[in-house]
C-alpha cells in the first residue's frame, strides 16, 4: 500500500516513532468502522499526543488478518466540508485549501478578498513600508539558512512564553521532532527577508502535492508591518503556482485560518479511550505544565521521567 498522505507515511511515522516512541511500529489498525494507518506502541495505536496533534487519515482495508484492532482512535477525519458548512457536534476542524476550484492565482484571491476578508490591499501597503525602511522584501520558499530555522523557533519560544504555561514542554517536545524533520529532508523552512534582515519564518511539509503549514512566527518588533501575513501570503501563491492540489493547515481552529480556507476536514474520536489511560494521559499533562515556568522543577520531572523507563524497561528484560 502506498499511503497517499503525509500522516500515513513510514517518513512521517518513523520519524513520530523515533524522537517520541522508541520501538513503535507503523501498522494499519482498525477501530469500528475506520481503518487507519498509524503507529503501534506497547500495544497501543498513537493517534494523540498532547503537545503535537494530528489527524488520521482513512486508508483501504489490507484485510482483518493484516489489522491491529484497537479500542479507539483520536482525530480521525469524519468529514469533509465546505468551510461554511455548519459544524458538526463534537468535532474539531483541520482547514484546507483545494487549489482545483481557482484556474488562477488571481481568482483565489479575488475570492479570499471577498469571501474570507483578506485585505490585500493593506497588505501590500505594509509589505511597501517594509520595504523602505529595512530593503526589498522578498520571500525564499526553501530557505537553508541556519538563522531562519533558528528565528522561527526563538520568535515561537518567545509567543509560547506569553501566551502558555509549560511551554518549556512545548519547545522542548516540538523542536526534538522539527530537527529530525530537518535533519531527514522532510521539513521545508520558508523565510520573508527585507533587506538581510529575516523578519518571517515558518516550517512546511511538501508531500504528494500538499503543503502541510505547520509553525508560523515572525519577528514582534515589526508586527506593525504584518510579516506574518505577508509570508503566507507569497507561501500561498508559491504552493498554488508549484501546481499543489491543496494547502494544508492542519489540526486547530485559529481564527486566520477561517479567512483563508476553502474546505475542513473534521475530526472526530471512534471508540472508547480506558479510564486509567485517559487519567494517566491528563494527569501527566497537567503535571508539566505546572512546572513548565520553573527550569529546575520541569529539568527534574524530565530526568525523573527517564530514569522510571530506563528502570522499567530493565524489569520486562529480565
Amino acid at each position: 500500500m502506498s499511503p497517499a498522505h503525509f500522516f500515513n507515511s513510514d517518513a512521517f511515522l518513523g520519524v513520530v516513532a523515533d524522537v517520541h516512541f522508541p520501538g513503535a511500529t507503523p501498522r494499519v489498525v482498525a477501530c469500528e468502522d475506520v481503518v487507519a494507518r498509524t503507529l503501534v506502541h506497547r500495544g497501543k495505536a498513537v493517534s494523540f499526543f498532547w503537545n503535537y496533534p494530528f489527524y488520521l487519515p482513512p486508508v483501504a482495508s489490507p484485510g482483518a488478518t493484516s489489522e491491529f484492532s484497537v479500542p479507539y482512535l483520536k482525530n480521525v477525519v469524519r468529514q469533509i466540508a465546505p468551510v461554511n458548512a455548519d459544524e458538526p457536534p463534537g468535532m474539531v476542524p483541520a482547514l484546507f485549501i483545494r487549489w482545483e476550484g481557482f484556474p488562477a492565482w488571481e481568482a483565489y484571491e479575488r475570492f479570499a478578498a471577498r469571501e474570507m476578508g483578506m485585505r490585500s490591499g493593506s497588505m501590500r501597503r505594509d509589505e511597501a513600508r517594509l520595504g523602505r525602511e529595512f530593503g526589498p522584501v522578498h520571500f525564499v520558499p526553501n530557505d537553508e539558512d541556519p538563522a531562519a530555522f533558528q528565528s522561527a523557533i526563538e520568535w515561537k519560544a518567545e509567543q509560547y512564553r506569553r501566551s502558555r504555561p509549560g511551554y518549556r514542554y512545548y519547545i522542548e517536545n516540538n523542536l526534538r521532532l522539527y530537527r529530525a524533520m530537518r535533519d531527514r529532508g522532510l521539513l521545508m523552512v520558508s523565510s520573508l527577508r527585507a533587506g538581510n534582515r529575516i523578519v518571517a519564518a515558518q516550517f512546511s511539509n511538501h508531500w504528494e502535492r500538499t503543503l502541510l503549514y505547520r509553525l508560523s512566527s515572525y519577528d514582534v518588533e515589526l508586527r506593525a508591518y504584518s510579516p506574518g501575513v505577508i509570508h503566507l501570503h507569497y507561501l500561498l501563491q508559491y504552493s498554488y503556482e508549484r501546481g499543489d492540489t491543496e494547502f494544508d493547515f492542519n489540526f486547530g481552529r485559529e481564527p486566520y485560518k477561517y479567512k483563508y480556507a476553502t474546505h475542513v476536514r473534521w475530526l472526530g474520536q471512534v471508540g472508547t479511550v480506558p479510564r486509567a489511560e485517559d487519567w494517566n494521559r491528563r494527569s501527566r499533562m497537567l503535571t508539566a505544565r505546572a512546572v513548565g515556568w520553573n527550569p529546575a522543577a520541569y529539568r527534574f520531572l524530565r530526568s525523573s521521567e527517564a530514569a522510571f523507563g530506563r528502570f522499567r524497561r530493565r524489569l520486562r528484560a529480565r
